[in-house]
Parts: C-alpha cells; sequence; structure tokens
C-alpha cells in the first residue's frame, strides 16, 4: 500500500511498546508511521494497553472515541479479563500480549483489508469513476441506480444488486430500494435512518435487525 498510516503506542512498559512498535514496523504490508505514548494529536490507529499506573486505557479509548470517531483502536494487554468491559467502546480488535505474534498478524491483514476497500473506484462512465467511499446512499428508481453523495447525485443504468455485490463492507440495505453507507450514519430509529447531513431514509421492518447487526459490526472495525 502506498499510503502511510498515522499510529501511536500508549503503554507505560516502554520495553513492550518497542516491542510493538518494531514488530509493526517489519510488517510489509501496511507502511505506518508510528509514535509512542503522545497524547496530543490525533492518529487513525491507536494501540492501548488497558492497565497503567496513571491512566485507565478503557476510559481513554472513550474519550478518544468522542474526539476521534473515525480512528481505530487496538487494546493490547494482559489484562484479557477486561475484554468485556473492553468492547463496550467498540474497539477494533483486542489482542493479548502473550499472544501478540499470532494474534496481531490477523488484525493487522483485517485493516489492510478494509483500506483496499476504501480505495475502490464505482465507475459511472467512460470518463468519470466515484470512490466508493464518497457515496452516503443509493436508491433505485427506474432502470437506474441514483447515487448520492455529499455534494452531488448521479445516475447509472445497473442494477442495485450488482452495485452492492461491488461496494465495499460499509454498504448495507435498509429496504429493497435502498442501500446506504454506514459511515454517513448519524442514527437509527425504528423506520428511519437519519444521515449526517438530515437526509431521512425509509428502513423497512424485515432489514433492521440486519442493519442493527451490520451497524454495531461497522462500529467495531471504525
Amino acid at each position: 500500500m502506498g499510503d502511510v498510516m498515522k499510529v501511536v503506542i500508549i503503554d507505560d512498559d516502554i520495553n513492550f511498546a518497542n516491542k510493538l512498535k518494531n514488530y509493526l514496523i517489519k510488517f510489509n504490508t501496511i507502511s505506518f508511521d508510528i509514535e509512542v505514548n503522545n497524547y496530543d494529536k490525533e492518529f487513525e490507529l491507536y494501540f492501548l494497553d488497558i492497565d497503567m499506573p496513571d491512566m485507565d486505557g478503557i476510559s481513554y479509548a472513550r474519550s478518544i472515541k468522542k474526539k476521534y470517531p473515525l480512528s481505530r483502536i487496538i487494546f493490547v494487554s494482559y489484562r484479557s479479563d477486561l475484554v468485556f468491559d473492553a468492547i463496550q467502546v467498540f474497539p477494533f480488535s483486542f489482542v493479548r500480549k502473550e499472544k501478540m505474534n499470532e494474534e496481531l498478524p490477523m488484525v493487522l491483514e483485517e485493516i489492510c483489508e478494509l483500506e483496499k476497500d476504501k480505495k475502490k473506484m464505482l465507475k459511472i462512465n467512460e470518463q468519470f469513476s466515484l470512490p466508493v467511499d464518497n457515496i452516503c446512499y443509493i436508491e433505485k428508481r427506474g432502470s437506474y441506480a441514483h447515487i448520492y453523495t455529499e455534494s452531488n447525485v448521479y445516475k447509472l443504468r445497473k442494477s442495485l444488486g450488482n452495485i452492492f455485490d461491488f461496494m465495499n463492507s460499509h454498504f448495507v440495505y435498509i429496504n429493497k430500494g435502498t442501500i446506504v453507507n454506514m459511515k454517513y450514519v448519524n442514527e437509527y430509529q425504528k423506520e428511519n435512518i437519519i444521515l449526517k447531513d438530515g437526509t431521512v431514509l425509509y428502513m423497512s421492518r424485515g432489514r433492521r435487525s440486519e442493519f442493527m447487526l451490520s451497524y454495531l459490526k461497522y462500529k467495531e472495525e471504525i
């Protein structure tokens, strides 16, 4: 991958933090820009210990989620007994320190696949392709799919099913004629999805359970 991911390791055990840093440097699928114990700026990926003398890692993770909702958090800890407390803040993953060499590669490969998904491009016509990640939702109208971004609407003569099969895992059906990118969902109610720009979309009864499960999984991934 050509892009560099900004990463921070928060851990009072400097020896372990350096061990993790060296492991990430050697991981050749993703390029990382790594800092240790920097609390002052936003990072794309946080590796957090939980049990530290001067800090509760779970509380700190909660503050990160509030301030930087798109950042991913991976807990790296010996305290596997706290995993159920940790999942309350929707981390991307939990890695046991004593099993780091076995568990961390799978987590990093999953991140790599998600990053590839974000770079997908949907071909609108011969001259223009649209980044999938920029699409808010898509509605089927007659023979055309109407594709909504934050600033434009595009028409594509293609079945919604074929488009959905191409999209990344952030997209989900909310009714038979609409798929939505969960990245742009602000909240959901019994019958409606409300996007971050205030757009209200109808969610059919038969799609509610699927949406809620998908949305919870999405929140864990980001």
